[in-house]
């Protein structure tokens, strides 16, 4: 109550406090009706989201795991079955029904090896794909495609549709066919009209002859399309 410091003035008591928090958005102050101390106000902050990082974390030390993916290379990875369940509706019907892996806590994926299981599983505690998984984005898209993950479907056909070249434009295609993988197959299409002469003498092509003759067609049709506008426009 000293009353050098001003703060009971006509009977009434003002109190001044110094507020921490931990905030996303503050404002500062520049000048105060008073000051009690000499120091500046501080604003602690922490902008980094770890959401994403914690999870990872969590698979990566197999901490309070529950289940145990096989890989067909015998390469196990234990994991979580909520999270699994929330990120996959297949996974949710394996572990809620009395289904032998929902018993065993084992699911053994007998058409993926160990490099795509864990790319499997990056993205299903991250929703990102690692870039080394590249070299296995076609058993990715299969993953996406069994397990009934659009996001990770479209992420596999972006990755795959970057990498067209004569060489794979056929084998692409067809495997955009298998997986029924829109966006893929738009744009392998595209790519073998414009590089037709190079495409048709690739392995591929004649796989694709084989494999699935009313893709063919269709290319056949869209190069007749092509001809009809090229020379209509002479």
């Amino acid at each position: 109550m000293n009353q050098d410091k001003g703060l009971l003035k006509d009977d009434h008591l003002t109190i001044v406090c110094e507020i921490r928090a931990l905030t996303y958005e503050f404002s500062v102050i520049e000048s105060w009706p008073f000051r009690l101390l000499e120091s500046e106000s501080e604003v602690t902050q922490d902008m980094e989201h770890t959401l994403a990082k914690d999870v990872k974390r969590m698979f990566d030390s197999g901490q309070s795991s529950d289940v145990t993916l096989v890989a067909n290379d015998g390469v196990e990875f234990p994991a979580h079955a909520t999270l699994l369940a929330s990120r996959s509706p297949v996974f949710a019907a394996m572990f809620k029904t009395d289904m032998k892996e929902k018993l065993e806590r084992r699911v053994n994926i007998e058409d993926l090896n160990s490099q795509a299981v864990r790319s499997l599983l990056d993205f299903v505690y991250t929703d990102a794909v690692p870039d080394s998984s590249v070299i296995v984005t076609e058993q990715l898209l299969h993953a996406a495609h069994k397990y009934d993950m659009p996001r990770l479907k479209t992420l596999c056909e972006e990755a795959m549709a970057a990498s067209l070249k004569t060489e794979n434009a056929a084998e692409l295609m067809s495997t955009a066919h298998l997986y029924n993988a829109a966006q893929l197959l738009s744009e392998a299409k595209r790519f073998l009209v414009r590089h037709a002469r190079e495409v048709v003498k690739t392995r591929g092509w004649e796989i694709l002859l084989t494999r699935c003759p009313q893709l063919t067609g269709e290319i056949v049709v869209e190069l007749a399309d092509l001809v009809c506008q090229l020379t209509s426009s002479e």
